[in-house]
Parts: structure tokens; C-alpha cells; sequence
């Protein structure tokens, strides 16, 4: 047991320094370090011991199939907003629950077009869940110049 915990901890530290950071919106893994079972505990990693956490952590994965398997982690239903605004059942499939959630992207893709697609929903949601810079006052003194 502690050779797979020694392994494990090996991989997580080659992973670290391939971590993709987007601000303080997205840290992106790509393909080939990380192991089946690594992803959960990896992203957990990321989001409770970085003193500057991401919104997201996401981990792409190559599938035999050829397919992409995107694995996505957050804290306050991050994941299963992203996965609501990804997933059209045609091209781009995906599941979960809001904290921990996997989209599946056809072999198409890149894993630049992945992370760009993901970086672009989060926007969208950054976006949608913004106040309004434009208050009802603001309106109102536009029309007593009227």
C-alpha cells in the first residue's frame, strides 16, 4: 500500500508542474500523467491545500475509444453548472452532480479546444450570476433629463 501512495504522490508532483492555470478560474491537467484512479484525489489536492484555489479543477483523459473524458471538480456546484452548459447529448455528453462532474468530447477536439470550451462556459457563468452594473436608479435618472 504505501508503494502505490509513494507512486501516487510521484505522479501528483509531475502533475503539479504541468497545471495550466487560468487566473483564478481554471486549473487544467492535460493527458498522460495521471491515473484512473488519481483524478478525484489529485483536483481535491488542488482546491483544499493551494492557498489560492481555482473555481475549477479539470483533468483531461484520452480514452481508448479515441473520445476525450474531461474530469471536473469544484466547490459550490461549479462542476454541474459547466456540465449543464456544455453537454447538447449529440457531440458533448456529460454527468454528475454539482461538485464532481465528467464531460465526454468526440476525438475531434484538442485538448486546447477542450480547455478553451470549458474556460468559455465558466465566463458564461461568471457572466450570468454577475449583479447588474446598470441599477434601476441609473435608469430613472435617465429619464428625469428626458
Amino acid at each position: 500500500a504505501q508503494n502505490f501512495v509513494d507512486r501516487q504522490e510521484e505522479r501528483f508532483e509531475q502533475s503539479k508542474t504541468r497545471i495550466l492555470r487560468t487566473g483564478d478560474d481554471l486549473s487544467f491537467v492535460g493527458d498522460g500523467l495521471l491515473e484512473f484512479g488519481d483524478v478525484s484525489d489529485f483536483c481535491g489536492l488542488i482546491l483544499d491545500r493551494d492557498p489560492n484555489p481555482p473555481l475549477l479543477a479539470a483533468v483531461s483523459t484520452k480514452r481508448a475509444g479515441g473520445d476525450w473524458a474531461l474530469s471536473l471538480r469544484s466547490r459550490d456546484g461549479l462542476a454541474g453548472k459547466i456540465i449543464t452548459l456544455l453537454k447538447d447529448g449529440k457531440k458533448i455528453r456529460g454527468g454528475g452532480h454539482g461538485d464532481a462532474a465528467a464531460l465526454y468530447f468526440p476525438y475531434s477536439y484538442n485538448e486546447e479546444q477542450i480547455r478553451e470550451t470549458v474556460l468559455a462556459a465558466l465566463k458564461q457563468e461568471k457572466e450570468r450570476t454577475e449583479t447588474p452594473r446598470v441599477t434601476l436608479g441609473d435608469i430613472f435618472k435617465g429619464l428625469d433629463k428626458s
